[in-house]
Protein backbone atom coordinates (compact mmCIF):
# COMPACT_ATOMS: atom_id res chain seq x y z
CA UNK A 1 0.00 0.00 0.00
CA UNK A 2 1.11 3.56 -0.65
CA UNK A 3 0.72 6.09 2.17
CA UNK A 4 1.40 9.81 2.09
CA UNK A 5 1.86 11.63 5.39
CA UNK A 6 2.07 15.46 5.54
CA UNK A 7 4.77 16.95 7.77
CA UNK A 8 2.23 17.91 10.45
CA UNK A 9 1.41 14.26 11.20
CA UNK A 10 3.26 13.05 14.31
CA UNK A 11 5.82 10.30 13.80
CA UNK A 12 4.40 8.19 16.62
CA UNK A 13 1.03 8.21 14.85
CA UNK A 14 2.66 7.18 11.55
CA UNK A 15 4.22 4.18 13.27
CA UNK A 16 0.88 3.16 14.76
CA UNK A 17 -0.81 3.40 11.36
CA UNK A 18 1.65 0.92 9.85
CA UNK A 19 1.37 -1.46 12.80
CA UNK A 20 -2.44 -1.30 12.63
CA UNK A 21 -2.55 -2.25 8.93
CA UNK A 22 -0.09 -5.09 9.48
CA UNK A 23 -1.88 -6.38 12.57
CA UNK A 24 -5.47 -6.04 11.38
CA UNK A 25 -5.18 -6.55 7.62
CA UNK A 26 -1.87 -8.44 7.26
CA UNK A 27 -0.51 -5.95 4.72
CA UNK A 28 2.93 -7.16 3.63
CA UNK A 29 4.47 -3.81 2.69
CA UNK A 30 4.22 -0.05 2.27
CA UNK A 31 5.49 2.60 -0.11
CA UNK A 32 6.01 5.62 2.16
CA UNK A 33 5.52 9.15 0.85
CA UNK A 34 6.36 12.31 2.80
CA UNK A 35 9.39 14.11 4.22
CA UNK A 36 8.87 13.47 7.92
CA UNK A 37 9.01 9.68 8.28
CA UNK A 38 10.29 7.94 11.45
CA UNK A 39 12.75 5.83 9.44
CA UNK A 40 15.02 4.64 12.25
CA UNK A 41 12.07 3.66 14.43
CA UNK A 42 10.41 1.81 11.54
CA UNK A 43 13.66 0.02 10.70
CA UNK A 44 14.18 -1.16 14.27
CA UNK A 45 10.58 -2.00 15.25
CA UNK A 46 10.42 -5.81 15.89
CA UNK A 47 6.77 -6.05 14.84
CA UNK A 48 7.65 -4.66 11.40
CA UNK A 49 10.81 -6.70 10.82
CA UNK A 50 9.10 -8.82 8.14
CA UNK A 51 7.19 -5.95 6.55
CA UNK A 52 8.57 -4.41 3.36
CA UNK A 53 9.09 -0.64 3.34
CA UNK A 54 9.91 1.41 0.24
CA UNK A 55 11.25 4.94 0.60
CA UNK A 56 13.72 7.40 -0.96
CA UNK A 57 16.49 6.23 1.36
CA UNK A 58 17.16 4.94 4.87
CA UNK A 59 19.73 5.80 7.58
CA UNK A 60 21.50 2.43 7.33
CA UNK A 61 24.02 3.09 10.10
CA UNK A 62 21.36 4.16 12.62
CA UNK A 63 19.32 1.04 11.87
CA UNK A 64 21.95 -1.68 11.45
CA UNK A 65 25.30 -0.35 12.64
CA UNK A 66 27.98 -2.89 11.70
CA UNK A 67 25.50 -5.77 11.30
CA UNK A 68 23.62 -6.83 8.20
CA UNK A 69 19.93 -7.74 8.12
CA UNK A 70 18.94 -11.39 7.71
CA UNK A 71 15.91 -10.22 5.74
CA UNK A 72 16.28 -7.04 3.68
CA UNK A 73 12.83 -5.56 4.26
CA UNK A 74 13.88 -1.95 3.62
CA UNK A 75 14.16 -0.87 -0.01
CA UNK A 76 15.27 2.32 -1.72
CA UNK A 77 12.66 3.53 -4.19
CA UNK A 78 13.43 6.86 -5.86
CA UNK A 79 13.62 8.36 -9.33
CA UNK A 80 17.43 8.48 -9.73
CA UNK A 81 17.60 5.29 -11.78
CA UNK A 82 14.63 6.36 -13.87
CA UNK A 83 16.10 9.68 -14.96
CA UNK A 84 19.64 8.32 -15.50
CA UNK A 85 18.38 5.60 -17.81
CA UNK A 86 15.89 7.84 -19.61
CA UNK A 87 18.66 10.31 -20.43
CA UNK A 88 20.98 7.51 -21.57
CA UNK A 89 18.18 5.99 -23.64
CA UNK A 90 17.89 9.20 -25.67
CA UNK A 91 21.69 9.43 -26.04
CA UNK A 92 22.42 12.26 -23.62
CA UNK A 93 26.08 12.59 -22.74
CA UNK A 94 27.58 12.08 -19.28
CA UNK A 95 25.30 9.17 -18.30
CA UNK A 96 27.31 5.99 -18.88
CA UNK A 97 28.91 5.77 -15.41
CA UNK A 98 25.55 6.12 -13.65
CA UNK A 99 23.98 3.56 -16.00
CA UNK A 100 26.68 0.96 -15.37
CA UNK A 101 26.32 1.48 -11.64
CA UNK A 102 22.53 1.29 -11.98
CA UNK A 103 22.82 -2.07 -13.72
CA UNK A 104 25.34 -3.70 -11.37
CA UNK A 105 24.77 -1.91 -8.08
CA UNK A 106 23.79 -4.02 -5.06
CA UNK A 107 23.59 -2.98 -1.39
CA UNK A 108 24.10 -5.63 1.28
CA UNK A 109 21.84 -3.87 3.78
CA UNK A 110 19.09 -2.35 1.65
CA UNK A 111 17.10 -3.65 -1.26
CA UNK A 112 16.36 -1.40 -4.22
CA UNK A 113 13.39 -1.07 -6.55
CA UNK A 114 14.20 0.37 -9.98
CA UNK A 115 12.01 1.45 -12.87
CA UNK A 116 12.02 3.52 -16.04
CA UNK A 117 8.33 4.44 -15.76
CA UNK A 118 5.97 4.56 -12.79
CA UNK A 119 2.42 5.69 -12.02
CA UNK A 120 3.52 9.33 -11.75
CA UNK A 121 4.40 10.44 -15.28
CA UNK A 122 4.66 9.13 -18.81
CA UNK A 123 3.95 5.55 -19.77
CA UNK A 124 6.70 3.79 -21.74
CA UNK A 125 4.87 4.37 -25.02
CA UNK A 126 4.53 8.08 -24.26
CA UNK A 127 8.17 8.28 -23.15
CA UNK A 128 9.25 7.51 -26.74
CA UNK A 129 6.40 9.43 -28.40
CA UNK A 130 6.37 12.88 -26.75
CA UNK A 131 8.97 15.53 -26.02
CA UNK A 132 6.56 17.48 -23.84
CA UNK A 133 3.63 16.78 -21.55
CA UNK A 134 0.13 17.28 -22.98
CA UNK A 135 -2.16 17.74 -19.99
CA UNK A 136 -4.68 20.07 -21.62
CA UNK A 137 -7.58 17.73 -20.83
CA UNK A 138 -6.93 18.19 -17.09
CA UNK A 139 -8.41 21.68 -17.24
CA UNK A 140 -5.36 23.52 -15.86
CA UNK A 141 -4.00 24.91 -19.14
CA UNK A 142 -1.22 22.31 -19.16
CA UNK A 143 0.35 23.85 -16.05
CA UNK A 144 0.07 20.70 -13.92
CA UNK A 145 2.43 17.73 -14.02
CA UNK A 146 6.21 17.56 -14.18
CA UNK A 147 7.52 19.68 -17.09
CA UNK A 148 10.73 17.61 -17.28
CA UNK A 149 10.32 13.99 -18.32
CA UNK A 150 13.69 13.19 -19.99
CA UNK A 151 11.65 11.90 -22.92
CA UNK A 152 12.24 11.87 -26.67
CA UNK A 153 9.60 11.57 -29.38
CA UNK A 154 11.98 9.92 -31.90
CA UNK A 155 11.35 12.68 -34.42
CA UNK A 156 7.61 13.38 -34.42
CA UNK A 157 5.40 14.52 -31.54
CA UNK A 158 2.59 12.08 -30.77
CA UNK A 159 1.01 9.36 -32.94
CA UNK A 160 2.46 8.89 -36.42
CA UNK A 161 2.17 6.66 -39.46
CA UNK A 162 5.79 7.25 -40.45
CA UNK A 163 7.36 3.79 -40.45
CA UNK A 164 10.91 4.86 -39.57
CA UNK A 165 9.71 6.71 -36.45
CA UNK A 166 7.42 3.86 -35.37
CA UNK A 167 10.26 1.36 -35.81
CA UNK A 168 12.66 3.46 -33.73
CA UNK A 169 10.06 3.85 -30.97
CA UNK A 170 9.71 0.07 -30.74
CA UNK A 171 13.49 -0.36 -30.58
CA UNK A 172 13.63 2.22 -27.80
CA UNK A 173 10.88 0.44 -25.87
CA UNK A 174 12.76 -2.86 -26.19
CA UNK A 175 15.92 -1.10 -25.00
CA UNK A 176 14.09 0.26 -21.94
CA UNK A 177 12.60 -3.15 -21.10
CA UNK A 178 16.04 -4.76 -21.48
CA UNK A 179 17.66 -2.23 -19.14
CA UNK A 180 14.90 -2.76 -16.59
CA UNK A 181 15.11 -6.56 -16.66
CA UNK A 182 18.92 -6.80 -16.73
CA UNK A 183 19.61 -4.46 -13.81
CA UNK A 184 20.52 -6.22 -10.60
CA UNK A 185 18.02 -4.70 -8.17
CA UNK A 186 14.27 -5.40 -8.18
CA UNK A 187 12.54 -4.25 -11.40
CA UNK A 188 9.12 -2.64 -11.37
CA UNK A 189 6.96 -2.68 -14.50
CA UNK A 190 4.20 -0.11 -14.96
CA UNK A 191 0.99 -1.95 -15.84
CA UNK A 192 0.23 -1.53 -19.52
CA UNK A 193 3.80 -0.84 -20.62
CA UNK A 194 4.01 -4.44 -21.78
CA UNK A 195 1.47 -3.69 -24.50
CA UNK A 196 2.25 -0.04 -25.32
CA UNK A 197 -0.45 1.66 -23.24
CA UNK A 198 -0.61 5.40 -23.93
CA UNK A 199 -2.09 8.30 -21.98
CA UNK A 200 -1.82 10.56 -25.06
CA UNK A 201 1.11 12.45 -23.60
CA UNK A 202 -0.69 13.19 -20.31
CA UNK A 203 1.73 12.73 -17.42
CA UNK A 204 -0.71 13.67 -14.66
CA UNK A 205 -4.21 12.36 -15.51
CA UNK A 206 -5.29 12.18 -11.86
CA UNK A 207 -8.67 13.80 -12.58
CA UNK A 208 -9.65 11.76 -15.64
CA UNK A 209 -11.83 8.66 -15.44
CA UNK A 210 -11.99 7.67 -19.09
CA UNK A 211 -10.11 6.06 -21.99
CA UNK A 212 -6.93 8.07 -21.27
CA UNK A 213 -6.49 6.34 -17.90
CA UNK A 214 -8.13 3.02 -18.65
CA UNK A 215 -6.10 0.04 -19.85
CA UNK A 216 -7.34 -1.05 -23.26
CA UNK A 217 -6.84 -4.81 -23.24
CA UNK A 218 -7.37 -4.94 -27.01
CA UNK A 219 -3.91 -3.36 -27.27
CA UNK A 220 -2.51 -6.66 -25.99
CA UNK A 221 -3.09 -8.23 -29.38
CA UNK A 222 -2.27 -5.09 -31.33
CA UNK A 223 1.15 -4.82 -29.66
CA UNK A 224 1.80 -8.51 -29.12
CA UNK A 225 5.45 -8.14 -30.19
CA UNK A 226 6.27 -5.93 -27.19
CA UNK A 227 4.24 -8.19 -24.89
CA UNK A 228 6.16 -11.28 -26.03
CA UNK A 229 9.48 -9.44 -25.75
CA UNK A 230 8.66 -8.44 -22.17
CA UNK A 231 7.83 -12.04 -21.27
CA UNK A 232 11.09 -13.21 -22.85
CA UNK A 233 13.14 -10.71 -20.84
CA UNK A 234 11.39 -11.72 -17.61
CA UNK A 235 12.16 -15.37 -18.34
CA UNK A 236 15.80 -14.54 -19.11
CA UNK A 237 16.15 -12.79 -15.77
CA UNK A 238 14.42 -15.54 -13.80
CA UNK A 239 16.41 -18.34 -15.40
CA UNK A 240 19.83 -16.77 -14.76
CA UNK A 241 20.61 -16.17 -11.09
CA UNK A 242 23.68 -14.10 -11.99
CA UNK A 243 21.24 -11.39 -13.18
CA UNK A 244 19.70 -10.99 -9.74
CA UNK A 245 22.46 -11.54 -7.18
CA UNK A 246 22.08 -10.74 -3.47
CA UNK A 247 25.63 -9.48 -2.97
CA UNK A 248 27.87 -6.86 -4.63
CA UNK A 249 30.11 -7.84 -7.52
CA UNK A 250 33.83 -7.80 -6.70
CA UNK A 251 34.87 -7.65 -10.38
CA UNK A 252 37.77 -10.00 -9.65
CA UNK A 253 38.40 -13.73 -10.09
CA UNK A 254 38.04 -14.49 -6.39
CA UNK A 255 36.98 -18.09 -7.07
CA UNK A 256 39.92 -18.93 -9.34
CA UNK A 257 37.76 -19.95 -12.31
CA UNK A 258 39.64 -17.83 -14.85
CA UNK A 259 37.05 -15.04 -15.20
CA UNK A 260 35.86 -12.24 -12.88
CA UNK A 261 32.28 -12.36 -11.64
CA UNK A 262 31.62 -9.19 -13.67
CA UNK A 263 33.88 -7.39 -16.13
CA UNK A 264 33.54 -4.38 -18.44
CA UNK A 265 34.41 -4.37 -22.13
CA UNK A 266 34.12 -2.23 -25.25
CA UNK A 267 36.03 -2.06 -28.56
CA UNK A 268 38.72 -4.11 -26.81
CA UNK A 269 38.04 -7.16 -24.66
CA UNK A 270 38.66 -6.64 -20.94
CA UNK A 271 39.03 -2.89 -21.42
CA UNK A 272 36.57 -0.03 -21.39
CA UNK A 273 36.87 3.71 -21.85
CA UNK A 274 34.29 5.71 -19.95
CA UNK A 275 34.01 9.48 -20.25
CA UNK A 276 31.24 12.03 -20.64
CA UNK A 277 30.98 11.38 -24.39
CA UNK A 278 30.78 7.59 -24.11
CA UNK A 279 27.42 6.11 -25.03
CA UNK A 280 28.36 2.42 -25.31
CA UNK A 281 29.77 -0.32 -23.09
CA UNK A 282 29.61 -4.07 -22.53
CA UNK A 283 29.28 -6.26 -19.43
CA UNK A 284 30.32 -9.91 -19.05
CA UNK A 285 28.77 -12.04 -16.29
CA UNK A 286 30.20 -15.43 -15.31
CA UNK A 287 27.30 -17.50 -14.00
CA UNK A 288 29.52 -19.92 -12.07
CA UNK A 289 29.80 -17.34 -9.27
CA UNK A 290 26.24 -18.13 -8.23
CA UNK A 291 27.64 -21.45 -6.91
CA UNK A 292 30.11 -19.70 -4.58
CA UNK A 293 29.83 -17.56 -1.46
CA UNK A 294 31.37 -14.11 -1.24
CA UNK A 295 34.42 -15.66 0.47
CA UNK A 296 35.02 -17.92 -2.53
CA UNK A 297 33.84 -21.11 -0.85
CA UNK A 298 31.60 -23.48 -2.77
CA UNK A 299 27.91 -23.47 -1.85
CA UNK A 300 26.72 -26.89 -0.83
CA UNK A 301 24.29 -28.49 -3.29
CA UNK A 302 24.68 -25.78 -5.96
CA UNK A 303 26.13 -26.88 -9.30
CA UNK A 304 27.88 -24.29 -11.50
CA UNK A 305 26.08 -23.73 -14.80
CA UNK A 306 29.21 -22.79 -16.73
CA UNK A 307 27.29 -20.13 -18.68
CA UNK A 308 28.39 -16.63 -19.61
CA UNK A 309 26.16 -13.64 -20.37
CA UNK A 310 27.57 -10.79 -22.43
CA UNK A 311 25.53 -7.56 -22.73
CA UNK A 312 26.58 -5.09 -25.43
CA UNK A 313 24.93 -1.68 -25.13
CA UNK A 314 25.10 1.03 -27.79
CA UNK A 315 22.93 4.08 -27.18
CA UNK A 316 24.94 6.18 -29.65
CA UNK A 317 23.34 7.34 -32.90
CA UNK A 318 26.13 5.59 -34.83
CA UNK A 319 27.09 1.87 -34.86
CA UNK A 320 30.00 0.67 -32.72
CA UNK A 321 32.17 -2.42 -33.00
CA UNK A 322 32.50 -4.48 -29.83
CA UNK A 323 35.10 -7.10 -28.96
CA UNK A 324 33.78 -10.54 -28.02
CA UNK A 325 35.74 -12.01 -25.09
CA UNK A 326 37.15 -15.52 -25.26
CA UNK A 327 35.37 -18.16 -23.20
CA UNK A 328 36.37 -21.82 -22.64
CA UNK A 329 36.79 -23.82 -25.85
CA UNK A 330 33.88 -26.11 -25.03
CA UNK A 331 31.50 -23.11 -24.97
CA UNK A 332 29.90 -21.30 -27.89
CA UNK A 333 28.44 -17.82 -28.06
CA UNK A 334 24.86 -17.41 -29.30
CA UNK A 335 22.81 -14.26 -29.88
CA UNK A 336 19.95 -14.30 -27.40
CA UNK A 337 18.55 -10.75 -27.61
CA UNK A 338 18.83 -8.14 -30.35
CA UNK A 339 16.66 -5.09 -29.68
CA UNK A 340 17.13 -3.79 -33.22
CA UNK A 341 14.93 -6.64 -34.48
CA UNK A 342 11.22 -7.25 -34.02
CA UNK A 343 11.83 -10.91 -33.10
CA UNK A 344 14.81 -12.27 -31.18
CA UNK A 345 15.69 -15.92 -31.70
CA UNK A 346 18.71 -17.74 -30.32
CA UNK A 347 21.29 -17.93 -33.07
CA UNK A 348 24.77 -19.53 -32.68
CA UNK A 349 27.75 -17.37 -33.63
CA UNK A 350 30.81 -18.49 -35.51
CA UNK A 351 34.16 -17.80 -33.90
CA UNK A 352 33.80 -14.04 -34.13
CA UNK A 353 36.22 -11.74 -32.36
CA UNK A 354 34.33 -8.55 -33.17
CA UNK A 355 30.67 -7.66 -33.62
CA UNK A 356 29.10 -4.48 -35.01
CA UNK A 357 26.20 -3.24 -32.88
CA UNK A 358 23.71 -0.98 -34.61
CA UNK A 359 22.91 2.49 -33.31
CA UNK A 360 20.55 2.64 -30.30
CA UNK A 361 20.59 -1.14 -29.83
CA UNK A 362 21.41 -3.81 -27.27
CA UNK A 363 22.62 -7.33 -28.05
CA UNK A 364 22.81 -10.03 -25.39
CA UNK A 365 24.98 -13.10 -26.02
CA UNK A 366 24.93 -16.31 -24.01
CA UNK A 367 27.87 -18.67 -23.92
CA UNK A 368 27.18 -22.29 -23.11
Amino acid sequence: MQFYFPDKVKQAYILEVFKYWVREYHVDGFHMMGDHMPLTIIGTEPMLADTKFLYNNFPVWDIYGYSKPKFKNLAICNDDYMYNFRRFLKSDEGQVTAVIEGMRGIDESLSKVHYITNCNGFTLMDLVSYDRKHNEDNGENNRDGNPYNASWNCGIEGPTTKKSVSKLRRIQMRNAITFNMLSQSTPMILAGDEFCNSQKGNNNPYCIDGPVTWLNWKDLEKHKDIFEFTKMMIELRKSNAILHMNRPFRMTDYCGIGTPDLSLHSEEAWKTSIDDLTRHFAMLYASDYTAYNIDGKKREGVKPSGEYIYIMVNMHWTPHEFAIPNIPEDKQWSVLIDTSKDISEEKPLDNLKKMLIKDRSIIVLIGR
